[in-house]
């Protein structure tokens, strides 16, 4: 759905997520090195961008 679509980019740290994954492909643990927050909260940003179909 378009909105999901939306709904994931307007989280920055999405943006991030996925300026990070263009550049090369990324396990959840490389991933979370460039963030502050705990596994949880990357999970559930991953898990919205995924349901996006973004990832």
């Amino acid at each position: 759905m378009v909105g999901d679509g939306f709904k994931a980019l307007s989280d920055p740290t999405r943006r991030r997520i996925l300026e990070l994954l263009g550049e090369r492909d990324m396990t959840a643990g490389e991933i979370g090195e460039h963030f502050p927050q705990n596994k949880a909260t990357l999970s559930h940003h991953l898990e919205v961008l995924r349901e996006a179909g973004l990832v």
